[in-house]
């Protein structure tokens, strides 16, 4: 750990020469307001929009001329920026990679565009029937909790979204003592520690508390909805709580539900 609280995971392969970082900061969109829905979704696809060095064409510029990649977005639990560069380009990855963490200018053109695109992207899953159970089952698993609303949001919770909102979020609740940096590739530990205390090691920690979710609990009993369409098929989803990702058995049952319906090559497909 970081004296910031940063936890830094290095993986050594000298064998590959490529670095890929990771930071995960737990600030996904189980922690949007609850009129915000959405807001961690649309933090995240702005990242990479502009920083106070470069506008997002610069940034997109600068990592595409050395062949790498650097994308940002939110999930349910975390916001994520990835990089990969190979390894003679990771000083200037990591800069970029910073700069986007720590120093995103959210420029009104760009959320106003992106908010466009997501309200469209919206619209478009509502004719998904897959999206449609999808959203319907989270609400049923998890009632009145932040995981039973879509990490996009909805057409209104996004459509009263603003810059303001967006500043606000970055600022108050992606910190260094809920983040994760992870480094993978032809880099020692103690280059990837001095590398990443270089950028990251400035990153204050603020003295209030983290922002906390109440857990997330069983439905108090079954349930079960259905949504009327005219179409030729219909498309079944069910679920049930099953074991904390801290449990032992997690991983091997992840590996298991994939054997059994994962792909093509599935045994239920």
């Amino acid at each position: 750990m970081l004296p910031n609280g940063i936890v830094l995971l290095v993986a050594e392969r000298p064998a590959v020469p490529i670095v890929a970082v990771r930071v995960l900061s737990r600030a996904g969109a189980a922690f949007d307001p609850s009129d915000r829905a959405g807001l961690a979704n649309l933090t995240g696809a702005l990242l990479t929009r502009g920083t106070a060095k470069r506008t997002g064409p610069e940034l997109d510029s600068a990592i595409e001329f050395v062949g790498g990649s650097l994308e940002a977005g939110a999930g349910r639990d975390s916001i994520t920026v990835s990089l990969a560069v190979q390894k003679k380009d990771m000083a200037l990855g990591l800069d970029l990679m910073s700069e986007v963490v720590l120093s995103p200018t959210f420029p009104q053109a760009e959320v106003a565009r992106k908010i466009s695109e997501i309200r469209a992207a919206i619209k478009r899953s509502d004719e998904d029937p897959n999206a449609i159970a999808g959203r319907v089952l989270s609400r049923l698993m998890f009632p009145g909790h932040p995981y039973g609303v879509p990490v996009e949001g909805t057409q209104e919770s996004v459509g009263r979204l603003t810059r303001d909102d967006v500043v606000k979020f970055q600022q108050e609740v992606m910190r260094p003592d809920t983040t994760v940096i992870a480094v993978v590739g032809a880099v020692t530990v103690a280059e990837a520690r001095r590398e990443i205390i270089g950028r990251f090691g400035a990153w204050a920690r603020p003295t209030s508390a983290p922002r906390s979710i109440t857990e997330a609990t069983a439905p108090p009993a079954p349930g079960e909805e259905t949504v009327k369409r005219e179409l030729t098929q219909a498309t079944l989803m069910f679920g049930r709580p099953a074991i904390r990702q801290t449990d032992p058995d997690y991983f091997p049952l992840v590996v298991a539900s994939y054997v059994l319906g994962g792909g093509s090559a599935s045994r239920l497909y």
